[in-house]
């Protein structure tokens, strides 16, 4: 077995199918590394967790869209397109974000609370748009997700388990059947950061100013 399927093979058993191209070229970027295997393997899957999934990984052919109900029969590797809290006003949220007082060094909604702008934590519910390279999927905690934040970096990987529900195309996040691998895509990041989502969706001009990059500064270009 050579070092090329040693390395692939160990991503599938972790459920991750690399595109072959996109692991030749990794390994030979890296191949003036002198390491082990094992080394190498970390090596690429930093390298993995910070590209697009588009590029980087094949999409499950196994699972098809269904307007069924249905449990989800194997693990499904997805990345995070973008984060929406559906359970606080689109507004309120934008008014949070661009208030004079906002701190840039909180990404978090509500981690900073001022009379006029405060955000009940309780109410939060999350919508996520995933991916798996080829299709888009819609997401929404059927459970809180500890570690799923408002602030979570478009790019980001997620990892379904065996069992997860699936409605119409539906998907329900359950914090039992999923786990959040990190990572984030730079370009996602740009363009599918909270502040960015919310003019969208209220029909708004994206705020100019140093003081409206809070998320390109929290995450850096990768």
């Amino acid at each position: 077995m050579t070092q090329l399927e040693e390395i692939n093979l160990h991503f599938a058993s972790n459920h991750i199918k690399l595109k072959m191209e996109w692991l030749r070229e990794v390994v030979n970027f890296l191949s003036n590394i002198k390491i082990s295997t094992d080394k190498l393997i970390g090596l690429v899957y930093q390298q993995w967790i910070y590209s697009n999934i588009q590029q980087s990984t094949e999409p499950i052919k196994e699972f098809e869209n269904s307007n069924d109900i249905f449990d989800l029969p194997q693990p499904l590797l997805l990345q995070i397109e973008s984060v929406t809290d559906i359970g606080t006003s689109f507004l309120k949220q934008y008014q949070t974000l661009v208030q004079k007082d906002y701190d840039e060094t909180a990404a978090e909604i509500g981690v900073i609370e001022s009379d006029d702008y405060k955000i009940d934590k309780k109410f939060k519910c999350f919508s996520l748009q995933l991916t798996d390279g080829e299709r888009i999927f819609k997401a929404f905690e059927q459970k809180r997700i500890p570690n799923l934040l408002l602030s979570t970096p478009p790019g980001s990987k997620i990892l379904l388990f065996r069992g997860t529900r699936i409605n119409q195309n539906i998907i329900f996040l359950d914090p039992k059947k999923c786990q959040l691998l990190g990572g984030a895509v730079y370009d996602l990041i740009l363009q599918n950061n909270s502040l960015h989502s919310l003019c969208r969706l209220l029909n708004r001009q994206i705020p100019s100013g140093p003081r409206y990059r809070i998320f390109i500064k929290k995450f850096g270009p990768i």
